[in-house]
């Protein structure tokens, strides 16, 4: 034992700071390979998995996965341009769970990934017209995450007359906000007051999640295409749409909203895997 003690005592750890890093080879190789992490307390079976995404993905020119560890796979593939059209079509699921799909930096190791944020599409409905501007667009996806995108035309148009279209990085551990109030003039808006303003007007929005008031994205099960009708599913590929009615109580947190269970929304979903 003492013999144990003294060799043990006598391991270093060597530190090497002169380690060259090769940024070419590792741009040429991790710039067509994609991170996906499903989010699940169980392991689904790698090659299930692979089956699935080879499936749901399809790419023109080929991709390759390969099972890692923790529900994470990297995907290589042959051409940007599908590479480009995965990111895209963001969010997505397999097997009823929640997929993060986002790029590879090449001066990190697996573990030192972060997970914890996820892209979607979220439409704001309910404003008048003379609300419906980029700048407003960019208050209320600031409000929800990051924006990453507001879909509006090369001229500066709205691309779709109904609805305010924000593409948002959303921490997927954090509780969803359903939608926010807006006082009739538009100069004296609120975001979520203690008590609902006769004064004010309730502004849903319709998330690429499915969506639940004081849940977070990772704790949330996903529906399948065969669960809606036809006429119900969204415009875009890879949306998730869950409209709300405005809270019937609601708590200084602004997270934190009641809803009637009588009055509970249909939730409807359209993601990257169609079971």
């Amino acid at each position: 034992m003492d013999d144990l003690i003294n060799k043990t005592s006598s391991l270093l750890c060597a530190d090497l700071d002169d380690l060259i890093a090769d940024e070419t080879s590792a741009s040429k190789e991790y710039k067509l390979t994609l991170l996906a992490k499903i989010i699940s307390s169980k392991q689904p079976n790698p090659k299930v998995v692979q089956s699935i995404l080879q499936k749901a993905w399809n790419p023109a020119r080929g991709m390759k996965m390969q099972f890692h560890q923790n529900n994470i796979y990297s995907i290589t593939f042959s051409h940007e341009w599908d590479m480009n059209r995965i990111l895209a079509s963001r969010p997505w699921s397999v097997m009823s769970s929640h997929v993060v799909v986002r790029d590879w930096p090449p001066h990190l190791n697996l573990e030192e990934i972060d997970f914890s944020k996820s892209t979607f599409w979220i439409r704001v409905l309910g404003l008048p017209p003379n609300l419906m501007t980029k700048q407003n667009a960019e208050k209320i996806g600031s409000k929800i995450g990051r924006v990453s995108k507001i879909d509006f035309t090369s001229d500066g148009n709205l691309a779709w007359l109904r609805f305010l279209r924000i593409q948002v990085q959303l921490d997927i551990n954090r509780p969803l906000i359903i939608g926010f109030y807006k006082n009739k003039t538009p100069n004296q808006a609120t975001e979520s007051p203690d008590t609902c303003p006769s004064s004010a007007t309730w502004n849903p929005l319709a998330m690429a999640i499915p969506a639940k008031p004081t849940s977070r994205i990772s704790d949330l099960p996903a529906l399948t295409i065969s669960d809606l009708p036809a006429s119900s599913l969204p415009e875009f590929p890879g949306e998730i749409l869950g409209t709300h009615p405005p809270p019937t109580a609601l708590t200084p947190t602004p997270f934190d909203h009641s809803i009637d269970k009588t009055q509970q929304p249909r939730t409807e979903i359209r993601d990257g895997v169609s079971n």
